[in-house]
């Protein structure tokens, strides 16, 4: 009798044990940066990887900018297979265009079918000026404390970006 119970009692914490750990997909961002700084008016490349533990025949990486953030050149879309293991890399220019805090956000994704996919997604909090930008991913991401305490933050005045960031380089 000791004995079943100490069986019961063994499997039972470990299935609580596997309960307590989330599921993980098997396709996941792996890399993310931006460089040069994201300082207003400036070009700089925005990095992404995608990995799957798993070959991945329909996988695409999608990038979504607010509207302070400008397409310079690359895609905000990449579409193919992965191969199991071997990370996919995705490269796109951007240009902040005015003051403030912007975010960005990144997914990868593997379709089983037309109706169902699973991935992985990540936020980047863009906090720039025209002297200093940071780059903070979501989980590490703490909003200013200022609207809390009912205090506007100033707007912005108007910045002059470079011509290949407004789009007009000829």
């Amino acid at each position: 009798m000791k004995k079943r119970f100490l069986i019961i009692t063994v499997h039972s914490i470990l299935l609580w044990l596997s309960a307590c750990t989330p599921p993980r997909f098997p396709i996941e961002l792996t890399a993310l940066s931006i460089s040069p700084e994201p300082i207003v008016g400036r070009v700089a490349t925005l990095h992404v990887e995608a990995k799957s533990d798993r070959n991945e025949p329909d996988a695409s990486i999608v990038v979504t900018l607010p509207e302070e953030i400008k397409l310079v050149k690359g895609s905000l879309s990449w579409r193919g297979s992965l191969v199991a293991n071997r990370p996919q890399a995705h490269e796109l220019s951007i240009c902040v265009l005015r003051e403030g805090e912007w975010r960005i956000w990144i997914a990868a994704a593997s379709r089983l079918s037309p109706s169902s996919s699973y991935g992985d997604s990540e936020i980047l909090n863009i906090r720039s000026t025209t002297q200093s930008a940071q780059v903070i991913p979501g989980s590490k991401y703490r909003a200013p404390i200022w609207p809390q305490f009912g205090i506007e933050t100033p707007t912005p005045a108007p910045v002059t970006v470079s011509p290949e960031c407004s789009g007009q380089q000829q």
